[in-house]
């Protein structure tokens, strides 16, 4: 497990026109001092590339409703991935709110749901928007997708569910299972976000961007081991994400990998080896819990680019 610290945001650049503050976040992930940039160009490590302004990427989203309705954010921290090679891509953003939900805004490219889950029976569906986060109420024992449609206006809630009890005090969230990491969004050298805000109301946005992530350690998840970090065109990844105390046991967690059809086709377990496999605990300012997230590799082709697991 890599803990990660990006550098301070740049200091704000503000404009006025129209009466309105036109404000510029900078945030990079770009190596800090001495040692970090003898390492990288030792290692020929690149962990994000090029440079990305769009508010659909799943570290921006998280900010939407700041920059579209002044309304403050919570908590947020990153989850990263690694596989194969450099850069890492985006597995996520996690956002603790001040309504005490936790959300995850998914990195993968396209979040159309395509399938529901139901009483061991599956239904074809095909969602005109797209999934933006999935929450978990603030008790941790029910959640929900929810969908934005191509406008960015946000739809009904698509699915609501019962998180899984699966220990003590540990409860399942959801799964994503990806065929390969081309299905999640690359990680930015460099995210810049601009957003415009009545000049009365900018101090106070700036300052709850600069809270948001506070304290914040990013993650970047991989496997248990660099000789399992490859993955062949016959295997998959999947991600469970579940919530429970920081001494929890990740070996003794349950699996939800999807392994029958019409998800997973000529779905076959690594009995040689085993699964390989890892857990990372995430932290989030405000929660006693840690979000864990589970990494596996399983043999088996994905009837689509990204399967979310709600039970």
């Amino acid at each position: 497990m890599m803990k990660l610290h990006s550098s301070n945001p740049r200091e704000k650049e503000s404009t006025r026109t129209n009466g309105q503050d036109t404000i510029k976040f900078v945030l990079d992930f770009k190596p800090r001092g001495f040692l970090p940039r003898l390492i990288h160009s030792a290692s020929k490590m690149q962990f994000g590339q090029g440079k990305v302004t769009s508010t659909s990427c799943a570290l921006a989203r998280p900010y939407r409703q700041l920059f579209e309705e002044g309304k403050p954010v919570g908590r947020i921290n990153y989850v990263f991935f690694m596989v194969n090679s450099w850069p890492s891509h985006i597995l996520g953003s996690l956002c603790y709110t001040p309504g005490h939900r936790l959300l995850f805004y998914p990195g993968v490219m396209e979040r159309q749901v395509n399938w529901s889950y139901s009483q061991d029976k599956f239904k074809n569906i095909r969602s005109t928007g797209s999934v933006d986060h999935i929450t978990l109420e603030p008790d941790f024992k029910s959640l929900h997708l929810t969908i934005l449609e191509p406008d960015g206006k946000k739809k009904d809630h698509l699915h609501s569910s019962k998180a899984k009890v699966v220990g003590k005090n540990t409860v399942f969230w959801f799964g994503l299972s990806i065929q390969d990491t081309s299905v999640l969004e690359t990680t930015p050298e460099e995210l810049t976000l601009i957003f415009t805000s009545a000049p009365g109301d900018s101090d106070r946005r700036i300052k709850t961007l600069l809270e948001a992530r506070e304290n914040a350690v990013f993650h970047l998840t991989t496997l248990d081991d660099a000789r399992k970090l490859r993955l062949s065109k016959e295997e998959f990844l999947h991600f469970d994400f579940f919530v429970g105390p920081s001494n929890l046991e990740s070996k003794n967690l349950p699996c939800f990998v999807p392994i029958r059809e019409p998800i997973v086709s000529g779905y076959s377990q690594a009995l040689r080896e085993g699964t390989p496999f890892r857990g990372h605990p995430v932290s989030l300012e405000g929660v006693d819990e840690k979000v864990w997230v589970i990494v596996s590799k399983h043999i088996g082709k994905v009837s689509d680019k990204a399967i979310f697991t709600i039970l």
